[in-house]
């Protein structure tokens, strides 16, 4: 008797959290806040019979019953004991997370094969001299294209949070980060081996660290700070003289709702307290109009849009890039310096051929933050493809 009760609690204890989860999800939070796509559902056929197991075992774990509420108990619990992710674990380990700093900052310690800003924080996969050689000979390529149709090409890398803002990471991580990671020396090759301008501001940027946050304490990104210091060496390659970002004026914003690595841990009404700092009487004479947005679904973020301004700089610029380019949208601050600003996702193949058909630009910025340096020579080779296409 005792043995049959012991199977039906079992089985129940089993099944019954499925069947209220499913039957009152609605009202359950079942938002994705972990910066990749849920795994699909497997296709059952003959020729995918052995990866199907690992494939159910996937699509269900990324939507077990509970899985947020769950995931933001044990954060608390594990964040309260001072125990979020180890050095070994991330060393070791294959899985992407976040590890928290001194004095609450986060840093996206994701641990993968497309992204993998522990290799670059630690520099344990800089380039060989056969690989560097490559790609800058890809990016060359890439530059001579422009350069033919009468534009400057400007490769950039914005860096790693956790390179900037070192000084809050673990006192343990801190003995082990490199002062030179693989986009420094992919820099300095492509700068000294070539006649492109290649960009990768970090000492720029560490230079007003101290002085006003250039990063969101919570969140991957550069704030508005981040973005103004970050663009200034693009504007002198170009002939334009930098400006000092502690000239500027900035309005301090609470509570801040930048925090995705706080999302990713399901705690992000928890941590809001970090300012957001927005640009305010920035050049208030240049007048600047948008047209041509077009926004992502369902997350509605621009993913192109056109601007046009009063700015006595007629050159037409076409500034290419990943999530850090929203900042630039936000802010608008490229039409401030050019009269004729396109700023698309370098995701969105349509959107750039559009552009590219459409306008001819004098200056082609192509940004990538520090994690996604993996392959840079076929990033380079599929926008020459794309756009000669």
């Amino acid at each position: 008797m005792k043995k049959n009760l012991f199977i039906i609690i079992f089985t129940l204890a089993i099944v019954l959290p499925n069947i209220v989860y499913y039957v009152f999800r609605d009202h359950f939070d079942t938002e994705n806040y972990e910066n990749r796509a849920y795994a699909e559902m497997p296709a059952f056929t003959f020729e995918n019979i052995e990866e199907i197991p690992e494939g159910l075992e996937n699509y269900y774990m990324d939507r077990v019953p509970f899985k947020n509420e769950i995931k933001s108990v044990t954060s608390k619990v594990d964040i309260g004991l001072g125990k979020y992710r180890s050095l070994y674990e991330i060393l070791n380990g294959g899985v992407s997370g976040v590890t928290l700093g001194i004095d609450g900052w986060m840093y996206y310690t994701v641990n993968g094969e497309s992204e993998n800003s522990i290799k670059e924080m630690f520099g344990r996969n800089m380039y060989s001299e056969d690989e560097l050689a490559s790609i800058s000979s890809m990016i060359k390529d890439t530059n001579d294209f422009f350069r033919d149709r009468g534009a400057e090409f400007i490769p950039y890398v914005v860096p790693n949070k956790e390179q900037v803002y070192d000084q809050y990471l673990p006192e343990t991580y801190q003995r082990h980060i490199t002062n030179y990671t693989r986009a420094n020396q992919l820099t300095d090759y492509v700068n000294e081996h070539t006649d492109v301008k290649m960009i990768y501001p970090l000492d720029y940027m560490k230079k007003y660290r101290d002085s006003i946050n250039l990063f969101y304490k919570y969140d991957t990104h550069w704030n508005q700070p981040g973005a103004f210091v970050g663009i200034q060496p693009i504007l002198e390659t170009v002939g334009i003289e930098a400006e000092e970002v502690t000239d500027q004026k900035f309005e301090k914003i609470t509570p801040c709702y930048s925090n995705d690595l706080a999302k990713i841990l399901n705690l992000q009404d928890s941590y809001t307290d970090d300012v957001d700092l927005v640009l305010v009487d920035y050049k208030p004479e240049i007048e600047v109009h948008a047209k041509d947005e077009e926004y992502s679904v369902p997350d509605n973020i621009v993913i192109s849009v056109r601007y046009d301004s009063n700015a006595p700089d007629d050159r037409e610029v076409v500034f290419i890039g990943d999530s850090f380019r929203n900042m630039l949208v936000g802010m608008q601050i490229l039409p401030k310096y050019f009269s004729h600003v396109s700023i698309v996702s370098r995701y969105q193949e349509k959107q750039l051929k559009d552009y590219f058909n459409k306008y001819n630009p004098d200056i082609v910025i192509y940004e990538m933050s520090e994690r996604y340096v993996k392959d840079p020579e076929t990033v380079y080779t599929g926008l020459v493809d794309l756009i000669r296409q």
